[in-house]
């Protein structure tokens, strides 16, 4: 069998050389337009409230990825499990970002929360997650950011790296819940407010109005019980298992 040359290794190491600079690309554009919305949120926040212009320095991330990244995957490294079918997967994500669109749920957030949820690793950078979903780095940037806001995603600095890994809360739904829990009651108070302002409940649209913040009072006059009883349930399934 005739020795392989230099020639024929180097050309069996370009695709993953080539891998690993698109993925480093994707970090920095993701990491660049992160900053670049952090300083316009800042710009905007000094404009209309004093002392403000400090706001967006903790999101801007930097613009440098890749060197010494600690856990960063080439295409496909370390997803697929013992008897895991990644074809699957990818309409398993697809099929359930559908349904949290129809739900109301922004489409490109819901891709990227599923995915992330489809992961068997612990956390996944923005070029991870651009590579799997095959979408632009602006996409991944604004979908993170909206999934930040909304408490269903923690962003946390990678050791010896100036970028991000994007994790899963401990547990997602349960602080998701108690993160939206103040948003429930400012509906019902805000409703309140509408009520007067339309002439009270006596009138078709202050009665709509008032129905709904008596159903936004009843959710979270419930919400407390509700979730202890899930945090019971669901110690109860670890038990089992």
């Amino acid at each position: 069998m005739p020795e392989s040359s230099p020639l024929d290794s180097e050309r069996a190491e370009r695709p993953a050389e080539e891998r690993a600079e698109r993925h480093d690309t994707v970090e920095r554009a993701v990491e660049t337009e992160a900053a670049g919305a952090g300083a316009a949120e800042a710009s905007t926040s000094g404009a209309s409230t004093a002392g403000a212009s400090t706001s967006g320095a903790g999101t801007s991330g930097a613009s440098t990825a890749g060197a010494g990244r600690p856990g960063a995957s080439t295409a496909g490294a370390g997803r697929p499990g013992q008897g895991r079918d990644e074809a699957a997967v990818r309409r398993f994500v697809e099929h359930m970002a559908m349904t949290f669109d129809d739900m109301g749920f922004p489409r490109m957030p819901a891709r990227v929360l599923v995915a992330m949820m489809a992961a068997d690793e612990a956390s996944l950078t923005a070029g991870d997650l651009a590579e799997r979903l095959e979408v632009s780095p602006a996409a991944i940037s604004g979908a993170v950011r909206y999934l930040g806001h909304v408490g269903l995603i923690v962003r946390e600095p990678a050791p010896g790296s100036r970028t991000h890994r994007y994790r899963l809360p401990d547990d997602l739904w349960y602080e998701s819940s108690v993160t939206r829990r103040g948003l429930v009651k400012s509906v019902s108070d805000l409703a309140e407010e509408g009520v007067r302002a339309l002439g009270g409940r006596d009138t078709p649209s202050g009665r709509r109005v008032g129905e709904m913040g008596d159903f936004y009072r009843f959710v979270d006059a419930e919400l407390d019980g509700l979730l202890a009883r899930w945090q019971a349930t669901k110690k109860r399934l670890a038990q089992s298992d």
